[in-house]
């Protein structure tokens, strides 16, 4: 069964999707990669929770959670490299 909230937050993020670029340009000093994939993995996860109210349920609920899992890895892998690449970038104007 279908959630109105489920398919409201896959809504908005796929929206997001095309609205992270113009916002991120600025921000040249970091690669960004990893937030890249770690937020594909968020919708990717948004989409088989939406999937899996209409079938398949266990396979699309162990997909949906492997993706969060995922997602937060990725996150957690690019906000550290993200603080060592300050460091280095502050030991370099010094």
């Amino acid at each position: 069964m279908l959630c109105a909230g489920e398919v409201i937050n896959l809504f908005f993020g796929i929206i997001a999707l095309f609205l992270l670029p113009v916002l991120v340009r600025p921000i040249r000093t970091f690669d960004f990669k990893m937030f890249k994939a770690g937020y594909l993995m968020l919708l990717l996860a948004y989409l088989f929770t939406v999937i899996e109210g209409v079938l398949w349920h266990d396979i699309f609920n162990l997909l949906e959670h492997t993706c969060y899992a995922l997602f937060g890895f990725c996150f957690c892998y690019a906000c550290t490299n993200m603080q060592k690449s300050e460091k280095s970038s502050e030991e370099r104007r010094k």
